[in-house]
């Protein structure tokens, strides 16, 4: 063991990983500088793609004509689907083995519900516009994995710390711009 190296560290270097540490001892060797800051810059973008009209979601439908009930449904339909269909999506992930066409996947459905969105001839398709922003943020589980392999898996905490703060704080700022 090198003096000064963490043991717990060492002691639990997976296969395959050379052993070579980044300067700051927590980044995965195999992922190519500049990664992990594009990452967080995508997850941002996503996630504000995914949040900043929602301030002004509710008196939108009602604009459109829509009720109360139908605004209900609008504003739960995102969290339905992701009862639905977050955890199949996930597991689907982890069989493939792959998390890119998920996130792939994840960017395609967001532009189009956020285009429903905009063309919505009333309540009823931004019920489906809803539905797709849901089924979107159900790449959430494939994001958060997909990161966490840019780190040691002794850090994996602090990769999904790093990870929730930027979901946090874009979620914030996407609310304070379209509110």
């Amino acid at each position: 063991m090198v003096s000064g190296a963490r043991p717990d560290v060492e002691a639990h270097t997976p296969e395959g990983w050379s052993g070579a540490m980044d300067t700051t001892g927590v980044r995965n060797p195999d992922v190519p500088r500049g990664a992990v800051p594009l990452f967080v810059f995508i997850t941002s973008l996503y996630w504000v793609s995914l949040y900043v009209f929602v301030p002004v979601l509710a008196p939108y439908v009602e604009y459109s004509g829509g009720t109360l009930g139908i605004t209900g449904i609008v504003l739960s339909a995102y969290g339905f689907v992701q009862i639905l269909i977050r955890i199949p999506v996930g597991i689907a992930s982890d069989r493939s083995g792959r998390r890119k066409p998920f996130l792939a996947l994840g960017f395609m459905t967001c532009v189009l519900a956020s285009l429903g969105f905009v063309v919505a001839p009333g309540p009823w398709y931004m019920v489906i516009a809803r539905l797709t922003h849901g089924f979107s943020a159900c790449a959430w589980v494939a994001f958060s994995v997909l990161f966490a392999s840019y780190y040691r898996p002794t850090e994996t905490v602090r990769a999904m710390g790093y990870l929730t703060i930027c979901q946090g704080l874009s979620v914030l700022v996407s609310s304070f711009i379209g509110g």
